[in-house]
């Protein structure tokens, strides 16, 4: 709901911006109240029979500016740091629309997504900082090669 308003406040095409629900950004899976400001690496959460565990952050691709046939929507949605999260299926089982979303474990609140992507995307600068997020053994390998890269 906040990118729908957000781009139709932006002059993205009104036939397109009623389009934004669910899936607009090609996610798998939309939970209502959970944000890169509120969800931190490591997390661990019990939807349904499911157990999921926050692997990284999300990082945007090209395929967004295709789909809606705008070429700066990518650059928007890593300006924002609303890039979303992967998770990693811990325990396999079933969820569906409307299961309570159970927070687990926290093992690292200090390291919220919004966190580790201003590392990522250059806005936080400090090496020592960006050191103790590739000390996280629960942040996948491969977002960590791409933060060294």
């Amino acid at each position: 709901a906040s990118w729908k308003s957000e781009l139709a406040a932006t002059g993205f095409a009104a036939s397109r911006v009623n389009e934004f629900g669910p899936g607009a950004f090609a996610e798998n899976l939309t939970v209502d109240g959970l944000d890169e400001a509120t969800v931190c690496l490591g997390d661990t959460y019990g939807i349904g029979t499911v157990r999921l565990q926050v692997s990284q952050p999300r990082q945007p691709c090209w395929k967004i500016n295709r789909r809606w046939q705008d070429p700066s929507l990518l650059k928007r949605v890593a300006d924002t740091g609303r890039t979303g999260w992967y998770l990693r299926v811990l325990e396999e089982g079933y969820l569906q629309s409307g299961d309570t979303v159970e927070l687990i474990d926290r093992p690292h609140a200090e390291w919220p997504i919004c966190r580790a992507n201003d590392i990522f995307f250059g806005r936080e600068t400090d090496q020592y900082v960006a050191m103790e997020l590739l000390g996280i053994d629960l942040l996948a390998a491969a977002w960590k090669k791409g933060l060294v890269a």
